[in-house]
């Protein structure tokens, strides 16, 4: 099992915080680009899945935890899924549970730009509105309790591991949970 952490630029946190329903489309959006990789990576593995009979998500498993702040108990919404390590394919009248092996760096980072690419298009003109112009108080206040206290200038460094960053969003996938280790899981 691994743990599958995404995190958003401030304009889009902020933007899901204040909108639960379209936090559950972004977590969507998440889920079917992972779930596609799992399920092209399982066929490249000689995975048969036959006739559809059920969407296409039957066939790959998560948790996902929506966590609303970051470590300095800011608004920072950003997703944790904990991820099936393979799929289920049907063999007969069976199930069977193939493992995948977990994802390359170049992976992570195409899947990121995927992730990033349907998270803006969902969120599309409501990311061109200044914090300013909102007519809801309650995104204002989001917009404010979202934002960075100036300190510092940090070096960027590059991401760890299994990790990707790209225009404020992030994708992390170095987490991962043995079936054995009672303890972990």
């Amino acid at each position: 099992m691994g743990q599958w952490v995404i995190t958003f630029p401030t304009r889009v946190r902020w933007h899901l915080a204040h909108d639960p329903k379209l936090a559950g489309k972004a977590i969507t959006a998440r889920m079917r680009v992972i779930f596609a990789w799992q399920r092209r990576r399982a066929r490249e593995r000689g995975v048969d899945f036959g006739a559809p009979k059920r969407s296409q998500s039957a066939r790959n498993g998560a948790i996902v935890f929506v966590q609303g702040f970051n470590s300095e108990r800011r608004l920072s919404l950003h997703l944790h899924a904990l991820v099936a390590d393979g799929v289920f394919a049907r063999e007969g009248d069976r199930a069977r549970f193939p493992r995948i092996p977990p994802p390359t760096d170049e992976e992570i980072a195409a899947l990121l730009d995927q992730i990033a690419r349907r998270i803006v298009k969902l969120l599309g003109a409501r990311l061109d509105q200044p914090d300013e112009e909102a007519d809801d108080h309650a995104i204002w206040i989001h917009a404010a309790a979202a934002r960075r206290v100036p300190g510092p200038a940090v070096a960027a460094t590059p991401p760890p591991p299994l990790c990707a960053r790209k225009d404020g969003f992030s994708l992390h996938a170095a987490v991962a949970v043995h079936e054995n280790d009672r303890e972990g899981l």
